[in-house]
């Protein structure tokens, strides 16, 4: 049997380095946040040959004393801690102070600080011994530069990525910290050349610095969110702006850059039927609650945390997403998206006045011109009806955008938010007798007095087999067989989102199709309930409802 026996002291300050810092990136993230810790406004990286031979942090906070340097470099030296009640309001980036040891542990570190008004002074530490201090001038503030990462640990050397792909973790580290400040200025450099630079100026800026020129026009905001004495707010993309993979979305916590698997999957699940599968949005969220209700000391390197009420949280996150998608109409941009496969769109109240027959279709001289102009909502602006296109989009306008609106998806929402909030049944003349799988009716069996208070009357019917009595107030249509047996499955499901899935089923078979002529009356009608709805922009599966098409793109497109 093998010896039990203490590691010796390097031994172990190796392993504890590579808890924290694991690759160049990690390295820059650690030092930033020392910065900003220090109340930095400006901080300017430098990096050569992927962090490898040189990281190099500047700021301009309040600076180390200089009788202070050297005990920065040892472990569990901290200036953001002084007794057990402070773990309970972390309200700092660092505070277990490993970050500068761990670093000096796996590579050649040169520190210099000063403080307003007194001298500075330089340390070095190399493989975490130190090798010099001196006295050195300097403005307020502190220079980190790292050299040789990694250089006596040929294994870890051997396990990294290129220095490409190292560049760009770094990149996104520094992309995340101008989003959590956007008011400090930031500059990363590489191989002498600058990368990236953000001036502060707030969050509009860091959001074009972070990602792209433009590229808040394409984001929305969210509506901030109370619950459980956090705060939600932030930015996401729409369907217009995605990524392939989830490295453009910033999740923020006090501040803190965080990447959590439960608000990831809360966010995304906010825009499931919103985006097509392997796309995932832009998003810059912040989630501000008090320090005692957030574990930051749950990860080696403080990327996860643990919430307090992390459940009502995660609801509530996803919850916002979806409204913002609600109430944010889908913009036309280029102008070419409104192109009908080449063909000429058949247009009702937007036609000349003397009616006409070609190829089988017709073109009406509806007065659609004389209707009364709608009042603005809560949801959408004052609109006045001016046709019909193709049957399927009603056009209106406002006063600053020509708005195309789907008719059957608003008439989905409408119906939809009817049956979310009145449960009353609807008997069917004729019960309706589904067969089902084996499995499949013995979870309805189990359902039956959830799917009543949803309106939907059923019961056994011998082997195999649902009678159906009545299903939930649809103003239209009723629904066909295969609809009811289609609901049936749909509650039969194992997904946790059945009931909404099986009332906008229903929604969706009981709307007015594409192809139905509006008049002016009905359109009008129609347009109003849906103004009146919590989201007029998406259908309950969602699909957009409205295309705003802009004044200003008009414009452009047909130089005005």
């Amino acid at each position: 049997m093998a010896e039990i026996r203490i590691l010796p002291p390097d031994v172990a300050e190796r392993i504890a380095a590579g808890e924290v810092i694991d690759s160049p990136a990690a390295v820059v993230k650690e030092l930033v946040e020392n910065a900003l810790d220090a109340g930095a406004s400006e901080i300017r990286v430098e990096i050569q040959g992927g962090g490898l031979h040189l990281i190099r942090v500047a700021d301009d906070g309040h600076g180390i004393p200089a009788e202070q340097i050297e005990l920065a470099l040892q472990r569990h030296a901290t200036s953001k801690l002084r007794d057990v009640a402070d773990l309970e309001r972390i309200t700092t980036f660092g505070f277990r102070g490993e970050a500068l040891a761990s670093i000096a542990a796996v590579a050649e570190v040169s520190i210099i600080s000063a403080v307003e008004g007194q001298p500075g002074a330089r340390c070095v530490y190399r493989v975490g011994k130190p090798v010099e201090k001196i006295a050195a001038a300097r403005t307020r503030g502190t220079t980190v530069s790292v050299t040789d990462l990694f250089a006596a640990l040929p294994a870890r050397l051997k396990f990294l990525r290129s220095h490409k792909a190292e560049v760009a973790a770094i990149s996104a580290t520094m992309r995340r910290f101008t989003l959590a400040s956007p008011d400090t200025r930031f500059a990363l450099t590489i191989n002498g050349r600058l990368h990236f630079r953000h001036e502060g100026g707030g969050l509009v800026e860091a959001l074009s610095a972070a990602y792209g020129p433009g590229a808040a026009e394409a984001l929305m905001p969210l509506e901030p969110v109370e619950v459980e004495g956090a705060r939600i707010s932030g930015v996401i993309s729409g369907r217009a702006a995605t990524r392939s993979s989830r490295a453009a979305i910033a999740i923020f916590v006090n501040r803190r850059p965080v990447v959590s698997r439960p608000l990831l999957d809360a966010l995304e699940e906010g825009y499931r039927h919103f985006l097509p599968g392997g796309r995932h949005p832009l998003a810059a969220l912040f989630i501000d609650l008090p320090p005692e209700d957030v574990d930051v000391n749950v990860h080696p390197a403080k990327l996860d945390v643990r919430l307090r009420y992390e459940r009502a949280i995660c609801t509530a996150l996803t919850s916002a997403v979806r409204t913002a998608f609600g109430r944010h109409p889908a913009p036309a941009s280029p102008l070419q998206r409104l192109t009908l496969d080449g063909t000429q769109p058949r247009l009702r109240g937007l036609a000349p006045r003397v009616a006409e027959e070609r190829s089988g279709w017709r073109v009406d001289t509806a007065t659609w011109e004389s209707s009364t102009p709608l009042h603005a909502s809560d949801t959408l602006p004052a609109l006045r009806l001016l046709g019909q296109v193709n049957g399927a989009l009603i056009v209106a306008e406002s006063a600053d955008a020509l708005l195309l609106i789907d008719q059957h998806r608003a008439h989905e929402r409408v119906i939809y938010e009817q049956l979310t909030a009145t449960r009353a049944p609807q008997a069917l003349i004729e019960p309706a007798l589904v067969d089902l799988s084996v499995v499949e009716q013995a979870r309805l069996a189990e359902r039956l007095a959830a799917l009543e208070e949803l309106g939907l009357i059923c019961e056994e019917f011998g082997a195999r087999r649902i009678l159906v009595r009545a299903v939930p107030v649809a103003p239209s249509t009723p629904l066909p067989a295969d609809a009811i047996a289609e609901i049936l499955r749909i509650a039969a499901t194992e997904q946790d989102n059945w009931r909404e899935r099986l009332l906008a089923t229903i929604a969706c078979r009981a709307a007015i199709r594409k192809g139905r002529a509006l008049t002016p009356a009905e359109a009008r009608d129609l347009v109003e309930k849906l103004s009146r709805t919590r989201s007029p922009a998406s259908c309950p599966h969602g699909s957009p409802i409205v295309l705003q098409i802009g004044h200003a793109l008009l414009a452009r497109q047909f130089d005005w």
